[in-house]
Protein backbone atom coordinates (compact mmCIF):
# COMPACT_ATOMS: atom_id res chain seq x y z
CA UNK A 1 0.00 0.00 0.00
CA UNK A 2 2.67 2.48 1.03
CA UNK A 3 5.01 1.24 -1.67
CA UNK A 4 2.26 1.81 -4.25
CA UNK A 5 1.65 5.31 -2.95
CA UNK A 6 5.35 6.03 -3.17
CA UNK A 7 5.60 4.75 -6.74
CA UNK A 8 2.58 6.82 -7.66
CA UNK A 9 4.14 9.96 -6.18
CA UNK A 10 7.27 9.42 -8.30
CA UNK A 11 5.10 8.92 -11.40
CA UNK A 12 3.38 12.23 -10.68
CA UNK A 13 6.76 13.92 -10.36
CA UNK A 14 7.92 12.51 -13.70
CA UNK A 15 4.64 13.71 -15.24
CA UNK A 16 5.44 17.23 -13.98
CA UNK A 17 2.45 17.12 -11.64
CA UNK A 18 4.45 18.75 -8.90
CA UNK A 19 1.63 19.89 -6.63
CA UNK A 20 0.17 16.39 -6.45
CA UNK A 21 3.57 14.74 -6.08
CA UNK A 22 4.42 17.16 -3.28
CA UNK A 23 1.17 16.39 -1.45
CA UNK A 24 1.68 12.64 -1.67
CA UNK A 25 5.34 12.76 -0.63
CA UNK A 26 4.56 14.97 2.37
CA UNK A 27 1.83 12.54 3.34
CA UNK A 28 4.23 9.60 3.01
CA UNK A 29 6.88 11.46 4.97
CA UNK A 30 4.45 11.86 7.87
CA UNK A 31 3.92 8.07 7.91
CA UNK A 32 7.72 7.57 8.06
CA UNK A 33 8.05 4.18 6.30
CA UNK A 34 11.54 3.25 7.46
CA UNK A 35 12.80 1.59 4.28
CA UNK A 36 11.51 4.36 2.01
CA UNK A 37 12.35 7.46 4.04
CA UNK A 38 15.69 8.28 2.37
CA UNK A 39 13.99 8.11 -1.03
CA UNK A 40 10.88 10.01 0.02
CA UNK A 41 13.08 12.74 1.46
CA UNK A 42 15.19 12.94 -1.68
CA UNK A 43 12.25 13.08 -4.09
CA UNK A 44 10.59 15.75 -2.00
CA UNK A 45 13.71 17.81 -2.56
CA UNK A 46 13.45 17.06 -6.28
CA UNK A 47 9.86 18.34 -6.35
CA UNK A 48 10.92 21.71 -4.93
CA UNK A 49 13.96 21.79 -7.20
CA UNK A 50 11.73 21.18 -10.22
CA UNK A 51 9.41 23.97 -9.05
CA UNK A 52 12.47 26.23 -8.73
CA UNK A 53 11.76 26.64 -5.03
CA UNK A 54 15.45 26.34 -4.24
CA UNK A 55 15.06 27.63 -0.69
CA UNK A 56 12.84 24.68 0.18
CA UNK A 57 14.98 22.31 -1.90
CA UNK A 58 17.97 23.26 0.25
CA UNK A 59 15.98 22.35 3.36
CA UNK A 60 14.82 18.97 2.00
CA UNK A 61 18.14 17.88 0.45
CA UNK A 62 19.94 19.07 3.56
CA UNK A 63 17.63 17.02 5.75
CA UNK A 64 18.09 14.01 3.50
CA UNK A 65 21.84 14.29 3.69
CA UNK A 66 21.86 14.86 7.44
CA UNK A 67 19.44 12.06 8.33
CA UNK A 68 20.43 9.44 5.75
CA UNK A 69 24.07 10.07 4.84
CA UNK A 70 24.71 6.38 4.17
CA UNK A 71 21.65 5.73 2.05
CA UNK A 72 21.85 5.17 -1.67
CA UNK A 73 20.59 8.76 -2.07
CA UNK A 74 23.42 10.28 0.01
CA UNK A 75 25.57 11.48 -2.90
CA UNK A 76 22.52 12.66 -4.87
CA UNK A 77 21.27 14.66 -1.91
CA UNK A 78 24.61 16.40 -1.59
CA UNK A 79 24.87 17.08 -5.32
CA UNK A 80 21.39 18.55 -5.43
CA UNK A 81 22.05 20.51 -2.25
CA UNK A 82 25.04 22.09 -3.98
CA UNK A 83 23.01 22.83 -7.11
CA UNK A 84 20.23 24.37 -5.04
CA UNK A 85 22.72 26.64 -3.26
CA UNK A 86 24.21 27.51 -6.63
CA UNK A 87 20.77 28.53 -7.93
CA UNK A 88 20.41 30.79 -4.89
CA UNK A 89 23.81 32.36 -5.69
CA UNK A 90 25.18 31.04 -2.41
CA UNK A 91 28.54 30.17 -3.86
CA UNK A 92 30.40 29.28 -0.67
CA UNK A 93 27.70 26.88 0.48
CA UNK A 94 27.52 25.33 -2.99
CA UNK A 95 31.30 24.88 -3.14
CA UNK A 96 31.30 23.30 0.34
CA UNK A 97 28.61 20.81 -0.66
CA UNK A 98 30.46 19.78 -3.84
CA UNK A 99 33.75 19.55 -1.98
CA UNK A 100 32.21 17.39 0.74
CA UNK A 101 30.56 15.19 -1.88
CA UNK A 102 33.86 14.48 -3.61
CA UNK A 103 35.54 13.57 -0.32
CA UNK A 104 32.78 11.71 1.50
CA UNK A 105 31.46 9.85 -1.54
CA UNK A 106 34.57 9.48 -3.66
CA UNK A 107 33.35 6.01 -4.66
CA UNK A 108 29.90 7.11 -5.75
CA UNK A 109 28.61 7.04 -9.31
CA UNK A 110 30.82 8.59 -11.95
CA UNK A 111 28.02 10.82 -13.25
CA UNK A 112 27.48 12.33 -9.78
CA UNK A 113 31.18 13.03 -9.26
CA UNK A 114 31.64 14.44 -12.75
CA UNK A 115 28.67 16.76 -12.34
CA UNK A 116 30.05 17.96 -9.02
CA UNK A 117 33.46 18.67 -10.53
CA UNK A 118 31.87 20.51 -13.46
CA UNK A 119 29.85 22.68 -11.09
CA UNK A 120 32.90 23.44 -8.98
CA UNK A 121 34.75 24.59 -12.10
CA UNK A 122 31.78 26.67 -13.20
CA UNK A 123 31.59 28.36 -9.81
CA UNK A 124 35.35 28.72 -9.70
CA UNK A 125 35.41 27.13 -6.26
CA UNK A 126 38.58 27.29 -4.20
CA UNK A 127 40.61 24.06 -4.22
CA UNK A 128 39.94 23.32 -0.54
Amino acid sequence: QIKKKYENAIKLLWANKYEEAEKQLIQLKSIKPKDLMPNIQYWLGEVYYAKKNFQQAVIEFGEGFKNYPDSIKGPDNLLKLGLSFSNLNQKNEACSAFFELEIKYKNSGKNVLERSQEERKKLNCPKE
